[in-house]
């Protein structure tokens, strides 16, 4: 009986050792995660707006001034350029920013937003973005950017909502001076059916 109770003791004591071992195995040693490629989206619809009949009208509004003007094509990509560089890919990404995801019913949209993993350099131009997925249609609604630019006269924040099919608005808020009178919104709209 001692023996049974002895063999017994050492097959136990020997397979917990074995779990540990293959739970130790099973841990993934690849964490990367893939990120919405926002940066091929963006470009992907600027190429289709280049390719329609349309012509943009940018409208900025800035100190209580309106002024409009109609956009070329190939004006489009240089509107945006702030945003589709550096480009957002989780091989560049992956260690600075995290992904989550959640449906919003609100909305009827899935959403997956980007924030820091940990707080960013001051130097880190791009500090957040949000994809929105149109639940039933699986396409994208919306995108927003959020990066951070510094100039001789200080940092600005700047952000980005991109509309598919609609519209283009670029938010720029001098960080000092945070008044409505110095916000500057520039809007590209190419759907005028709103």
């Amino acid at each position: 009986m001692r023996n049974t109770i002895f063999l017994l003791f050492i097959i136990l004591l020997l397979s917990s050792c074995d779990n540990k071992q293959s739970v130790n195995q099973n841990v993934p040693t690849d964490t990367t995660k893939s990120f919405f490629p926002v940066t091929d989206y963006l470009l992907g619809q600027i190429h289709e707006l280049n390719n329609t009949p349309v012509t943009p009208l940018k409208i900025t509004t800035y100190k209580d001034k309106v002024d409009s003007v109609w956009m070329k094509p190939e004006e489009i990509k240089l509107f945006v350029q702030n945003f589709i560089t550096p480009v957002i890919d989780s091989v560049k990404l992956n260690a600075l920013f995290k992904e989550k995801s959640f449906l919003d019913q609100s909305i009827n949209a899935f959403t997956l937003t980007y924030d820091p993993i940990a707080k960013l350099a001051d130097t880190a131009v791009l500090r957040r973005w949000d994809v929105y997925i149109d639940a039933e249609a699986n396409t994208v609604k919306r995108i927003y950017l959020e990066k951070k630019l510094s100039q001789k006269d200080g940092s600005y924040l700047q952000k980005l909502t991109w509309k598919a099919g609609h519209y283009c608005k670029i938010i720029t808020v001098n960080e000092k001076d945070t008044s409505l009178k110095n916000i500057r919104e520039e809007q590209l709209t190419w759907n005028f059916d709103e």
